[in-house]
């Protein structure tokens, strides 16, 4: 699995603004500059994040982003499904279209137990954790 752009970026961006939690709402082009990513691309991702409740936007001279709820109650897993969808490998897990309706295909069994590693491996992960971490370096 490889995670796109919209993952990374947006990971970073939240890491980012939970690193300033507290500090009030973090304009884009800050958080742009900061991170050396696009203004417009950084836009979309931050528009999908608000719309899943993860931020709220402020209007105006002093206006930005933040978070809606504390990072360590943000869980990285649910940012992922919100910038990626579905984290599974492969569509195979859910097709159905095994020879004779097997869902017992070995193929099937092991994408399924690889997809759900990966987001044991991250679910307890946290927002915070993440800031932590970038506040460190």
């Amino acid at each position: 699995m490889k995670l796109t752009t919209r993952s990374r970026y947006g990971l970073r961006a939240m890491t980012y603004i939970a690193s300033k939690a507290g500090e009030g709402p973090i304009p884009t082009t800050e958080i742009a500059e900061n991170l050396s990513l696009s203004d417009n691309y950084l836009e979309q991702l931050l528009r999908a994040l608000k719309r899943d409740g993860f931020l709220r936007s402020i209007r105006g001279v002093k206006g930005g982003y933040e978070l809606t709820q504390d990072p360590g109650e943000i869980k990285v897993l649910d940012l992922l499904k919100t910038l990626e969808g579905d984290l599974w490998l492969s569509d195979c897990t859910q097709c159905g279209e095994c020879p004779g309706g097997n869902t017992n295909c070995p193929t099937r069994l092991i994408i399924r137990k690889m997809s759900l590693a990966i987001e044991n491996a991250v679910d307890d992960e946290t927002l915070a954790d993440m800031a932590e971490i970038y506040k460190a370096v």
